[in-house]
């Protein structure tokens, strides 16, 4: 049934929260407790200032929007409560729907302790559409109202005592909770308002707020402290745990120090030739050239045989790369050349590299290299750039560790190495082949001859020959 008289002209519309439904009024009605509708406590608010007593299930006000939704409804009451709102004892539940839904559950049966209290929809029928189920039993009631708002939950609560008869028995026309329950039919809020104030002075709810804000405050203001203090602690635990990490560590310094003394002062004491002056005296590639000061001065005389043959085999296939860019010789001669010395292996390059050592660095020295190298192809990335690569990181530890032995064996690792993707120091050492083509006799082959790459290439080229023709035989 669709309302005959508007209720924005008779009623107040005003949203009001008055303190006695508030939180600090909590403490006074700990089992009559609720929710808002659209901000508006008044619901709460009345049912606070008209129940003196309530039993152990209490009582709770629950508005709830369901306009948008289908609610299903196949006769029984009790089932489509079950299937649509979660009720429990002492829940006095408020439902906008749709106009359709309240028709439809006005015909429901009535079952499951459930009751629906006819005289509600006949008093209200003026005003609104509305539906009420009640359960005795479980002290319960479930009220469908279409669509709503503001005044219909104000003139909701004119007839509280039908909801909830249980907790009004007696009730006058006289008694102070009569007026309360008129004065919401009024057109002003502010009748109202000052009887639930007269209501609420029994209880000192004033004093409960102001305990309320200050513990709240303290609350703040200690969890602030104590979260600044946490932090502080967490900081002092991690510079402690940081702290004692560098003491470890520096114990274990101290420790590989000491034990590095206590094995120099033997040597010292001994008097010992050093493990170093051995090593250098058996390896016939390193040719010492000076000590001064401290610095060790050396020439490491190898082969080039540490690179990527794949790396290698796509520069010599690539006929536009530096190998043919850089050479003055044909590009069968170049190919024919590279391919032999560093794919097949028929020779290798033989090569130099200089450097200079202390007990506080290893660098490259090309200076020193030019007596060493009238056979042999220095070292592009020492020659040229003077690069140590990857192994400037494990010669500074070496050195570090005084370990000259490994230092050296990393210095003859560097001198054999050639980075073919390298190309700067790639394109050198192309240049100094071709530049030594006819008269640098860098080619070593197995048997121990020494040749000119031209000569090389002439021997490699008849060496293919002999075999074809034998093959052919």
């Amino acid at each position: 049934m669709s309302p005959q008289v508007s209720l924005e002209e008779i009623m107040f519309r005003t949203m009001l929260t008055p303190l006695i439904a508030s939180k600090y009024a909590d403490e006074f009605f700990p089992k009559i407790n609720g929710e808002s509708w659209n901000g508006d406590s008044t619901f709460l608010a009345t049912l606070r200032a008209t129940i003196d007593e309530v039993d152990e299930d209490g009582v709770r006000v629950i508005a709830i929007d369901m306009r948008k939704e289908n609610i299903f409804v196949d006769g029984s009451f009790a089932k489509m409560l079950e299937n649509t709102i979660q009720i429990s004892p002492g829940d006095l539940i408020v439902v906008s729907a749709s106009d359709t839904v309240v028709n439809k559950i006005k015909e429901c049966n009535a079952d499951g302790g459930y009751v629906m209290d006819e005289k509600v929809t006949y008093f209200f029928r003026n005003y609104m559409n509305v539906v009420t189920y009640i359960n005795r039993e479980r002290k319960c009631a479930v009220i469908f109202v279409v669509n709503l708002d503001m005044s219909k939950w104000h003139l909701l609560q004119t007839i509280m005592p039908r909801y909830l008869p249980w907790y009004y028995v007696g009730l006058t026309a006289d008694s102070p909770k009569t007026a309360i329950l008129k004065s919401l039919k009024s057109a002003r809020y502010e009748e109202y308002e000052q009887l639930i104030i007269s209501a609420a002075s029994k209880y000192d709810i004033d004093k409960a707020k102001n305990k309320c804000i200050m513990r709240d405050f303290i609350t703040t203001a200690k969890n602030a402290t104590y979260d600044a203090k946490m932090q502080e602690l967490t900081s002092q635990l991690t510079q402690f745990d940081q702290y004692q990490e560098r003491m470890r560590n520096l114990l274990d310094k101290i420790s590989e120090t000491r034990m590095y003394v206590l094995g120099a002062k033997y040597d010292k004491e001994q008097n010992s030739d050093c493990e170093i002056s051995d090593y250098v005296a058996c390896n016939k590639n390193i040719n010492l050239v000076s000590v001064n000061r401290g610095e060790l001065s050396l020439v490491v005389s190898t082969f080039l045989d540490s690179y990527s043959s794949d790396c290698v085999s796509t520069v010599i296939e690539n006929p536009k790369s530096y190998l043919y860019s850089s050479s003055k010789q044909t590009p069968k001669e170049i190919k024919e050349f590279y391919s032999a010395a560093f794919l097949e292996n028929k020779f290798k390059i033989r090569t130099c590299a200089g450097y200079k050592v202390s007990s506080n660095y290893a660098m490259c020295s090309q200076e020193i290299t030019a007596g060493f190298c009238a056979n042999r192809i220095p070292n592009p990335h020492i020659q040229y750039y003077s690069c140590l690569g990857a192994y400037n990181s494990k010669l500074n530890e070496k050195i570090l560790n005084a370990d000259f032995v490994g230092v050296l064996e990393l210095l003859t690792q560097s001198a054999k190495s050639i980075n073919w993707s390298d190309f700067g120091p790639a394109e050198h050492f192309a240049c100094d082949i071709s530049e030594g083509f006819e008269t640098k006799k860098c080619c070593e082959f197995p048997d121990g001859m020494l040749l000119t790459p031209k000569e090389a290439l002439m021997r490699v080229m008849d060496e293919k020959k002999n075999k074809e023709e034998k093959d052919n035989a």
